[in-house]
């Protein structure tokens, strides 16, 4: 009786320990990003949702996690039309009465919901963009191109939290397919 409980327990066990573990990244994302950062391959996890802060367009969030499913890079752009065609990207700030479309990119750190450093949009000569390609009113489905240049700015947070951080953070070539949508 004792044997048989032991192997009940053991048998059990490896059953439990079979089961797939839970993924603690949110079931927001749908679509495919990619472009090269500073050079070097780069994609994340992307979704997209109409701009309720601002009463105006769409927004794109693009979410890199690492192995242990830590957010560690959030690239967001906000206020982006919903018509074909190239759109001027600005600094994401509290200028919530224009209709420039803007962004911001921040590095995250510890378990994913600490800010590292905060990046503002290079505004030199070099223009950063989106531009939309497809949109599909009916689907949400909505694709397109994107380039942006950012700098760690003393305006910003102040401080790097990583002293070995690039100051300046290029997107280039970036392409993306998502669907916009209300999230819960």
């Amino acid at each position: 009786m004792m044997k048989n409980l032991l192997l009940l327990s053991i048998l059990a066990f490896s059953i439990q320990s079979c089961e797939e573990e839970q993924s603690i990244i949110p079931d927001v994302y749908w679509g495919e990003v990619s472009a090269t950062k500073n050079g070097q391959p780069w994609s994340g996890l992307i979704y997209a949702q109409p701009n309720e802060p601002y009463g105006y367009g769409f927004s794109i969030s693009i979410d890199v996690y690492n192995k242990q499913e830590f957010l560690r890079e959030s690239l967001h752009i906000a206020k982006i039309p919903y018509e074909f065609g190239r759109n001027r990207i600005d600094t994401l700030g509290i200028r919530v009465d224009t209709l420039l479309t803007a962004a911001s990119y921040a590095t995250l750190v510890n378990d994913g919901d600490i800010l590292g450093d905060l990046f503002k949009v290079y505004e030199g000569e070099t223009e950063s963009f989106i531009s939309i390609t497809s949109y599909n009113e009916k689907t949400g489905e909505v694709s397109g191109d994107f380039e942006v240049i950012f700098v760690f700015g003393e305006g910003v947070v102040g401080t790097k939290s990583d002293p070995t951080a690039p100051d300046t953070v290029r997107f280039a070539n970036g392409k993306f397919r998502t669907k916009i949508r209300e999230l819960p």
